[in-house]
């Protein structure tokens, strides 16, 4: 439960049969592939058995996700719903999952100490609510209104990658980036999506708190 705007909500997965396969396809596109932005220290995972398990989804697996992020493609959403290894995947993935969705909720329920949301639509979908953390996690949610009581369905959680001129020159440093340098990435991310006009039908809460 948690209190948006002074309404009360509840935050839900996916229903199964596809849940299992969401969590799968978000904590490895966004933990495990997009490892360079160190969601997995926020969510204090080792890094030794994040490699790990990242060689076995490679190795044994064939894991399709890693494979696409890779070759710097966009991995379909879909991807891990019938896929032969999943249910070795959830079981192999389920302590970062935990955390992983563990950590979504936790954003979405401190938000109203110092509200940062955002409503939005996008070309695919209306009605959403986006969560910004202070480690610069974007927290996707989708508003759904109706009795007996408001639900926020939990889409996906990310890091917004920095530029690859500042990755690149970061890398030669061997320089890491911080929270707070997250956090204003992720802001001007959302920012300039609304300019862009990706974002629509903005509503953007609290703009201070940004």
């Amino acid at each position: 439960m948690c209190i948006i705007e002074g309404t009360a909500f509840t935050v839900m997965l996916s229903a199964e049969p596809g849940r299992a396969a969401w969590q799968v396809y978000h904590v490895v596109k966004h933990v495990l592939a997009e490892d360079a932005v160190e969601l997995y220290n926020v969510l204090d995972l080792s890094s030794q058995d994040m490699q790990r398990k990242k060689k076995i989804l490679a190795g044994q697996y064939g894991c399709p996700v890693l494979r696409d992020k890779e070759a710097g493609r966009e991995p379909a959403g879909d991807m891990c719903r019938g896929c032969a290894c999943l249910q070795k995947c959830h079981v192999l993935l389920s302590d970062m999952i935990i955390e992983y969705t563990k950590y979504l909720k936790a954003v979405i329920r401190h938000d109203h100490h110092n509200p940062r949301h955002i409503h939005y639509a996008s070309e695919q979908t209306t009605d959403n609510l986006g969560f910004l953390s202070d480690t610069g996690v974007f927290v996707i949610t989708k508003n759904i209104q109706g009795k007996p009581r408001h639900r926020l369905l939990l889409k996906t959680g990310y890091r917004p990658a920095p530029p690859p001129a500042q990755k690149t020159m970061a890398a030669g440093l061997m320089k890491k980036f911080s929270d707070r340098y997250y956090f204003t990435r992720g802001r001007d991310v959302i920012w300039g999506r609304i300019r862009r006009g990706t974002y629509s039908s903005t509503a953007l809460i609290d703009e201070k708190n940004w």
